[in-house]
């Protein structure tokens, strides 16, 4: 998945990405989001800091946001969700945040995993 940050664009559409995760049943799950280039697109770069957020019906149950600040770098969560039911995982790149994203204009891209 790929978020752009175009100047200080925090709160507008395409700075996060929510993915949905649906379980049958309660789950020890790994997620885990890594830096990566979108093959397809020529101009994006690897996600320096990836950031996870977990909600579960508007409540936040998970976060994943260790510092780092190099292309490629990672975050992962091991979490137990109790509940069968519909997550929302949420990504994006903090280095948009702090400003340490480079051309924030240029889409920044990682991959998502959910293990367990």
């Amino acid at each position: 998945v790929c978020g752009s940050g175009a100047d200080d664009s925090r709160n507008k559409l395409g700075y996060r990405r929510f993915l949905r995760l649906n379980l049958t049943a309660p789950a020890t799950l790994t997620i885990t989001a890594t830096g990566a280039v979108d093959g397809g697109n020529a101009s994006s770069v690897a996600a320096s800091d990836p950031d996870i957020f977990v909600h579960r019906r508007g409540v936040l149950v998970q976060v994943g946001e260790t510092t780092t600040s190099a292309p490629g770098s990672s975050e992962t969560i091991d979490h137990k969700l109790y509940d069968a039911g519909l997550y929302i995982i949420e990504v994006f790149d903090f280095a948009f945040t702090t400003g340490l994203s480079g051309n924030a204009n240029v889409p920044h891209c990682m991959t998502v995993s959910v293990t367990g």
